[in-house]
């Protein structure tokens, strides 16, 4: 009977060995291969720990650790300068805390964690070769920050179940040309902090509606498109964006409030606000400076303001039409702050004050080159920001601000414009055809120009093309007739 029992109490001790156990619940630090590789030796059937620090000079491989289910605490991955990649099985569940992968100089690829649905925080940071991050599919929430670090990575992964990010979101990468992997999110309760120095499009946060810290989006030098951030409907903190190729902020069609204040400046292809018409609401200041182009504050002539402390409307020098209902209602109310060296009417504080007493209306509309557009009696022909006053038997004005821009459906309409330089040089057989355009610039491309000789001759089939010159083959130079598509026809 006693030999009975004891050969039970065996069977249920290797049974439950079988099933995994916890091992170094209080943390283990690995600082050599050597510990890595002996691990599921030494612990055949640990499946879980607690806090993980993977840290050494001669570890390459984490392969031996893939037995690890859970992690009750958190992993750390830092300072591994022969590690070339990250790639943990899928079988982990549970990081109880924190993700931590950085300062590991010869880190290409991390991938995995794909059965990980939450983590307290996410950190990967400072892995200077470091160029794809994938797995995370199954990853649902970060409860605190969220960081992704990376100077040459040109994948930075796609969390297609991320809903939620307790904490906050910062993006600091070069070498991509859109941010498309956060389609599923939806709030972020901290910061969005984008610093994306290749990025041309923020278009992957189609879920995103709230953000509840700071939206900054600064020196994205190429950033022409954030049209991802359409659902995007309210944001907390202060919306800071500078430093970008933006003309206007089509895409945010859906932001009705600003409870932080609006800061932006020094966008060089910035026009006007379009894109904001739903905003009702900026709270505390409001700072737009140092936007070469900008003409006027269409897109703001919805908002109110709402306990107004700093305002700065400043070194925008052709902006000419700022009397939007909200400022000038508000103006007198701001703590600190004015409005200077801006254009004509947006000058002084005096001279927004003197527009504000006029009823304004804003009117944009697109031409082709060489139409002609009407507005209240008046006849325009070419692109550009007009100010018009109608005046009334009543003796109450009202004020037209017209921004008029090429059309970008002109289709094949030609009309003739202005040449200042066009020189034919003839080298042997080939022509040489150099120009430039009525505004003294060099065409950025040739792409839709069409050259017509003896024969019609497109640049697709010249010798070569290259900004704004053409080369191409013939015998004789008679007749040139150039057409841009949308834009003029040249002839000599």
């Amino acid at each position: 009977m006693f030999k009975k029992t004891l050969h039970i109490l065996f069977c249920m001790y290797c049974f439950l060995a079988a099933q995994g156990q916890s091992c170094f619940l209080g943390g283990i630090t690995f600082s050599t291969q050597e510990q890595i590789d002996n691990f599921p030796i030494d612990n055949p059937n640990c499946i879980e720990i607690g806090r993980i620090l993977i840290t050494g000079t001669d570890i390459n491989n984490l392969e031996p650790l893939s037995q690890l289910e859970q992690v009750q605490g958190s992993l750390i991955i830092k300072d591994c300068p022969a590690l070339l990649d990250v790639v943990w099985g899928n079988q982990i569940i549970l990081i109880r805390d924190s993700l931590v992968i950085e300062n590991n100089l010869n880190l290409i690829t991390i991938d995995g964690f794909n059965s990980i649905t939450n983590l307290e925080n996410l950190y990967i940071g400072f892995n200077p070769l470091l160029m794809e991050i994938d797995g995370f599919e199954s990853l649902e929430s970060v409860s605190n920050d969220m960081t992704v670090r990376g100077e040459n990575i040109v994948e930075p992964g796609v969390f297609e179940s991320l809903n939620h990010i307790g904490g906050a979101l910062l993006l600091s990468l070069n070498k991509f040309d859109a941010i498309d992997g956060f389609n599923t999110l939806q709030q972020i309760e901290g910061d969005f902090i984008c610093n994306v120095d290749s990025v041309k499009a923020i278009s992957g946060f189609n879920s995103l509606i709230q953000i509840d810290g700071n939206f900054r989006v600064q020196s994205l030098r190429v950033l022409e498109n954030i049209e991802g951030l359409f659902n995007l409907g309210l944001i907390n903190g202060v919306f800071v964006i500078s430093g970008t190729s933006l003309a206007n902020f089509t895409g945010l069609h859906s932001l009705h409030s600003i409870n932080g204040g609006l800061v932006v400046g020094d966008h060089k292809e910035l026009i006007n606000f379009q894109g904001l018409e739903s905003l009702t609401t900026i709270k505390n200041q409001f700072r737009v400076s140092m936007n070469p182009k900008l003409v006027s504050l269409k897109g703001l002539q919805n908002v109110s303001f709402m306990n107004p402390d700093f305002l700065l409307l400043a070194n925008n020098p052709s902006l000419n039409s700022c009397s939007i209902k909200g400022l000038c209602e508000s103006l007198n109310n701001f703590e600190s702050g004015g409005v200077g060296q801006n254009g004509i009417g947006c000058s002084s504080n005096d001279e927004l004050l003197a527009r504000c007493t006029l009823d304004s209306t804003f009117i944009q509309e697109d031409i082709c080159l060489g139409e002609t557009l009407n507005i209240g009696g008046q006849t325009y022909t070419e692109i550009g920001f007009y100010e018009q006053t109608l005046s009334s038997c009543l003796g109450l004005d009202s004020v037209l601000n017209i921004t008029i821009v090429e059309s970008n459906d002109c289709g094949d309409c030609y009309a003739s414009i202005p040449v200042l330089g066009i020189q034919i040089m003839k080298e042997k057989e080939t022509y040489v055809i150099e120009f430039e355009d009525h505004t003294r610039k060099q065409f950025e491309s040739i792409d839709n120009l069409v050259v017509f000789l003896e024969k019609t001759i497109s640049t697709s089939n010249a010798l070569r093309s290259n900004k704004n010159k053409l080369h191409f083959r013939t015998t004789q130079l008679e007749q040139l007739l150039i057409n841009l598509k949308p834009g003029g026809v040249l002839k000599m």
